[in-house]
C-alpha cells in the first residue's frame, strides 16, 4: 500500500500540470518573441540610425562639416549589428529574414531621407518625365527627349502610374511605394535565392548581407529608375530557376509558366538587366551540362535562358531598337580609353577626384581601396572551395571525407552545384571591371556592373570567409574578423558608387546633378509652364533641362532625341551664322541661360551633354561673356530675367535668319 502510494507520488510528480489559458497564452507569446531573437531591436536601432542620418542630411544643407560624420555613424549603426547578428548558425528563420528585409529597408529610406519631397537624382527625372508623358498622353511609347529609350522600357512607368491613377498619389509618392515595394521583394530573393544554392539559411543571409556592399545599393538601385525594379524581378527569376530544377517534370512545368511571365516583365523593365540575365542563365546551363549531364539540370535551367534570350531579343529588336545607340557609345569610348591607357596614349583619370580638381579625404580614399583589396584577398578561398568540390567524387576523396570537417562538409555541399560553379567563374571579371575605373568613359561601366557582378561576389566571398572559419588563425577572432571586413566592404563599396558632393544635400554646385535641383531653377522652369505653350522647343543645359521638362512641360533640345548638338551654341563668345542655323536646324524657339555655369568647373564633366565643345583638359569654367552675348542680339528678346537665369526667345530668327 505504501509502495503503491509513493508510485502514485512520483507520477504525480512528472505529470504534465494543466496549465490555465491565460498562461498558456503567456507562454506561447514569450515562445513566439523568442523566435524573433533580436529583430525587434534591431529595427528599432535602425530608426535611431535613420533619425541620425536625417539629423546629418539637415546639418548638411546649412554647410556644417562634420554632417558627414553623422551620415558614416548611421550606415555603420544600420550594418554592424546585422551583420553580427546574421553570423549566428543557431537563429530561426524568421528573424534572418526579417533582419534582412529590414537591412534592405533601412538603407533604401537613407536615399529617400536624402530628398522625401521630390525625385532629385538626375536619373529620376528621365523616367519622371516617361510617367507623366503616360499620364497625359493615356498611351504608352510617347518620345522622350531625355531619355528615348526610357519610354520603350515602361514597366517601371506603367507600375507607377497605375499606382498613382487608383490612390491619387503623385508619381513621386507612387513612385516610393512601388519601389519600397520592390526593395521588399528584392531582399527575400536574394535571401531565398542564395539560400537555395548554399543549403545553408546562414550562407544565405550572410551572402544577402554583403550584397548591400555593392557600390549601387544605397543609391543608385534605391533610386526612380528601371533597374531599381529590374533587379528584385530578375533575382526572382533566378530562385525560381533554382527551386524549379529540383521538381518533378510535371511541377518544373507550372514553375516555367510562373518563370516567362517574370522573364517578360524584366524585357520590357530594363535592357541591361535582361541581358545580364540571359547571360547567367545561359553560363549555368552549360556548366550544369559539362558537370552532370545526365542530372538533366541543363537542360531545364537551358529551356529557361533560350525562352528568355527570344523573349530579350524580340523586346530590344521590334520595340526597343534605339537600345545600341544609347549602350554603343558608351562601351565604345571605355574600350577606347582602356586601349589609350595600356597603349600609354593618355593618362586615364585620376581616382578619387572630380573634374574640379577637388579630392575625396584620404579616409574615404583608404577605405574605398582597402574594399577592394578585402574582397580580392577571400575571393581565391571561395572559388577554390567551390571549384574543388568535384574532388569529392574520386575513390580518394570518399575516403577522407570519412573525417569530421566542417570544410569538407562544405566541399559535399557544392559538389553538384552548377550554380555555385557559375558564380566562381563570374566572380573572375571582378578585377576586369575594376581597371575601367582607371578611365573616364570606363568608370561608368565599372560602376553600373556591380550591382550584376556582386551577385556572385557575395556568395563567393560568403563562401570564402566561412572556409576560414577553421583556421587556426581566425578561429579565436573570426566573428569579430568579419563583422570588421564586411564593413570596410560595405563602407568602401558606398564610397566608391559615388562620389562626396552627391551623397549629402547641401547649396547649389555648378552641373552636380542631386547638388544643382534647387528652388531657383526649379520656380524658372514652373514660368515656361504658365506664359509658355507646353512642349515648346526650349534649349538649355543639362539640369535646367530636366526641370524645363518635369515642372515647365516643356520640349528640351538633346543630342539624343534630336541628333543636334546646341551646346556650341552656348559656348561661342559670339552670335553668327553657325549659330544661327543650329537654331533653324532644331526650330528651337528659347533658350534658357544659367549665368551659374561659369561659377566653376561642372562636377559632372559636361555643362550640357557628352560631345560639347569643351576639352577635358580646360581647367577654366564656361565664359560669362559667352553666356551673355544672347542680349545683344536684335532679334533675340529676354522675357524672363531672375537674375541668375535669363531666358530668351530666339523664334524671331526662324522668320529673319
Amino acid at each position: 500500500m505504501a509502495q503503491s502510494m509513493q508510485a502514485s507520488n512520483v507520477r504525480s510528480t512528472f505529470e504534465p500540470v494543466a496549465l490555465p489559458v491565460q498562461a498558456k497564452t503567456i507562454i506561447s507569446a514569450k515562445a513566439s518573441a523568442a523566435r524573433w531573437g533580436w529583430f525587434p531591436s534591431l529595427v528599432l536601432l535602425d530608426s535611431c540610425a535613420l533619425l541620425i542620418v536625417s539629423l546629418g542630411y539637415t546639418l548638411s544643407r546649412m554647410n556644417v562639416d562634420w554632417a558627414v560624420g553623422l551620415y558614416w555613424l548611421s550606415l555603420l549603426i544600420i550594418f554592424v549589428p546585422t551583420a553580427y547578428r546574421l553570423l549566428s548558425p543557431s537563429i530561426a528563420r524568421r528573424e534572418r529574414l526579417g533582419l534582412i528585409v529590414a537591412l534592405g529597408l533601412a538603407l533604401y529610406l537613407v536615399k529617400i531621407l536624402h530628398s522625401p519631397l521630390d525625385f532629385t537624382f538626375y536619373d529620376e527625372f528621365l523616367h519622371w518625365n516617361t510617367a507623366n508623358h503616360i499620364l497625359s498622353t493615356e498611351h504608352l511609347f510617347a518620345p522622350n527627349p531625355l531619355l528615348p529609350v526610357s519610354s520603350l522600357y515602361p514597366g517601371l512607368e506603367i507600375i507607377t502610374t497605375a499606382i498613382s491613377n487608383l490612390s491619387g498619389l503623385s508619381v513621386v509618392m507612387s513612385g516610393v511605394v512601388v519601389l519600397g515595394i520592390a526593395r521588399i521583394g528584392f531582399m527575400l530573393g536574394l535571401y531565398l535565392f542564395y539560400e537555395r544554392i548554399s543549403s545553408s539559411p546562414q550562407i544565405g543571409g550572410v551572402a544577402a548581407l554583403l550584397y548591400t556592399a555593392n557600390s549601387n545599393f544605397v543609391f543608385f538601385d534605391s533610386q526612380f529608375s528601371y533597374e531599381s525594379l529590374s533587379l528584385p524581378i530578375a533575382v526572382t527569376v533566378l530562385f525560381l530557376v533554382a527551386y524549379s530544377t529540383t521538381k518533378a517534370t510535371g511541377k518544373y512545368l507550372r514553375h516555367l509558366l510562373l518563370i516567362l511571365p517574370l522573364v517578360f516583365v524584366v524585357a520590357f523593365t530594363h535592357h541591361l538587366t535582361s541581358y545580364v540575365l540571359v547571360g547567367i542563365l545561359f553560363l549555368w546551363a552549360v556548366v550544369a551540362l559539362l558537370k552532370d549531364y545526365k542530372s538533366g539540370e541543363w537542360l531545364r535551367v537551358g529551356v529557361v535562358s533560350v525562352l528568355a534570350l527570344t523573349i530579350t531579343i524580340g523586346w530590344s529588336t521590334y520595340v526597343g531598337s534605339t537600345t545600341s545607340d544609347y549602350l554603343a557609345p558608351v562601351i565604345r569610348n571605355s574600350i577606347s580609353e582602356i586601349s589609350g591607357l595600356i597603349l600609354d596614349e593618355n593618362n586615364g583619370r585620376v581616382l578619387f577626384q572630380g573634374t574640379n580638381g577637388q579630392s575625396s579625404p584620404l579616409l574615404e580614399r583608404i577605405v574605398a581601396i582597402a574594399a577592394v583589396g578585402f574582397i580580392l584577398v577571400v575571393l581565391p578561398f571561395g572559388i577554390f572551395e567551390i571549384v574543388r568540390s568535384p574532388f569529392q567524387q574520386s575513390p580518394l576523396g570518399k575516403k577522407v571525407t570519412l573525417l569530421r570537417s566542417e570544410l569538407l562538409q562544405a566541399w559535399q555541399r557544392y559538389r553538384s552545384n552548377s550554380a555555385a560553379f557559375a558564380f566562381a567563374i563570374i566572380v573572375l571579371f571582378h578585377p576586369v571591371m575594376q581597371s575601367f575605373r582607371l578611365t573616364s568613359a570606363g568608370w561608368e561601366i565599372a560602376n553600373r556592373s556591380s550591382e550584376f557582378i556582386f551577385w556572385a561576389i557575395a556568395f563567393v566571398v560568403t563562401i570564402g570567409f566561412f572556409s576560414l572559419k577553421s583556421t587556426r588563425l581566425l578561429r579565436p577572432i573570426w566573428k569579430g574578423a568579419f563583422v570588421v571586413w564586411a564593413s570596410v566592404v560595405f563602407i568602401g563599396g558606398t564610397i566608391s558608387g559615388w562620389p562626396p558632393w552627391a551623397r549629402l544635400p547641401g547649396s547649389y554646385l555648378v552641373s552636380a546633378d542631386t547638388q544643382s535641383i534647387e528652388p531657383q531653377g526649379i520656380e524658372a522652369s514652373k514660368w515656361t509652364a504658365e506664359f509658355l505653350k507646353p512642349e515648346t522647343k526650349i534649349s538649355s543645359d543639362r539640369i535646367n533641362s530636366l526641370l524645363l521638362a518635369i515642372y515647365g512641360h516643356q520640349r528640351p533640345i538633346t543630342h539624343l532625341a534630336d541628333k543636334t548638338y546646341l551646346a556650341s551654341v552656348f559656348f561661342s563668345p559670339n552670335f553668327g551664322n553657325s549659330e544661327r542655323d543650329l537654331i533653324n536646324r532644331v526650330n528651337v524657339d528659347y533658350l534658357m541661360v544659367d549665368e551659374r555655369l561659369s561659377t566653376d568647373l561642372p562636377l559632372v564633366g559636361v555643362y550640357f551633354e557628352a560631345g560639347e565643345p569643351r576639352d577635358k583638359e580646360d581647367d577654366t569654367p564656361l565664359s560669362l561673356t559667352a553666356l551673355e552675348k544672347f542680349r545683344n542680339v536684335r532679334s533675340i528678346s529676354q522675357p524672363f530675367d531672375d537674375g541668375n537665369i535669363k531666358i530668351y526667345d530666339v523664334s524671331a530668327i526662324h522668320v529673319n535668319p
